[in-house]
């Protein structure tokens, strides 16, 4: 089967744009780098690849890579998932398996919500952080009234009174403040490159669908697949950039320190721990009375909410 182009080809479908369905019996031929630019992709067929075995790990990950997420995660023959439908999509999708006579497979659809977003609305969307003005906060909280917390005779109950003052005070004493764009595409560490960040991104956002929606398999197979391709990046850019800056640093020892510092993080400053050593004239005295202090916490803690054990 040739490639179909939707946008085309089909008249009920008008809205979207770089649509394509390819054949799976051709996969292994097809250059996926090819249709990073495309905005809905799908990969469908017979790949005799079963997917929920843990065999199939490095065709799944191959697949995330390139945003393609799995719309099918049942059996489609005896117990294995062998008929597959890929999908890169910023729409909803439901995948279904139907029982068939006609054949030893089972049949495989796919629902495709064909609304598109404007993305025009997406770039103009303005972010904003919620700042909270903790002056006034303490000023409110001076002056509210904790006698429902007090007086409830069910911790519950008290527990929800207190959450409810706290809430409508940081409520009260809170106000969005937008966030400049150069904030939001700040770089903070070197080898972050422009790639990594929009994958950060797209890690999150699975994660908020994925934490949204727990009892959805296809999300959280996905955003598995995609944190631990992510994970595995990062760590073999981090490494190139710091090999690259030892060596460039390596005839140098002012930069090889600083710059072997910058790696083990260990540029910053530890407090000291001088003053516990004077607390009293004798160091030996100060120590022991820091250690009677943090090994008697407990026995006091027990002493002071000691309740009787019938």
């Amino acid at each position: 089967m040739n490639n179909i182009d939707l946008a085309n080809d089909i008249d009920s479908i008008p809205d979207i744009e770089c649509f394509e369905i390819i054949e799976a019996d051709s996969f292994n031929t097809i250059t996926l780098k090819a249709l990073e630019n495309r905005h809905c992709i799908i990969v469908a067929g017979d790949i005799n690849i079963d997917i929920l075995s843990p065999e199939s790990n490095d065709y799944l990950c191959l697949n995330s890579e390139h945003g393609l997420e799995p719309a099918i995660t049942k059996p489609t023959r005896l117990n294995a998932c062998l008929d597959h439908i890929f999908i890169k999509t910023k729409g909803s999708v439901v995948g279904v398996v139907y029982d068939c006579d006609i054949t030893d497979h089972k049949l495989a659809a796919l629902g495709l919500n064909t609304f598109r977003v404007d993305s025009y609305q997406n770039a103009c969307k303005v972010k904003t952080k919620t700042v909270v003005d903790n002056i006034g906060l303490c000023d409110f909280l001076a002056s509210v009234d904790w006698y429902p917390v007090t007086t409830k005779s069910d911790v519950n109950e008290s527990v929800g009174a207190f959450l409810g003052i706290m809430g409508n005070a940081i409520e009260l004493n809170s106000r969005k403040v937008r966030i400049s764009r150069s904030k939001i595409n700040i770089i903070i560490r070197p080898w972050m490159t422009p790639g990594l960040l929009r994958c950060s991104r797209h890690k999150d956002k699975l994660h908020a669908k994925s934490k949204q929606n727990p009892k959805n398999e296809v999300l959280n197979i996905s955003y598995r697949r995609y944190r631990n391709f992510y994970t595995d990046i990062v760590r073999k850019v981090r490494l190139a950039y710091e090999r690259e800056l030892l060596q460039r640093n390596s005839k140098n020892t002012k930069l090889l320190w600083k710059s072997t510092k910058d790696i083990c993080y260990t540029k910053t400053s530890h407090p000291v721990s001088e003053k516990l050593l004077t607390i009293t004239n004798d160091p030996k005295v100060s120590l022991n009375k820091c250690n009677d202090f943090f090994s008697s916490v407990g026995l006091n803690l027990a002493n002071d909410y000691s309740f009787d054990i019938e």
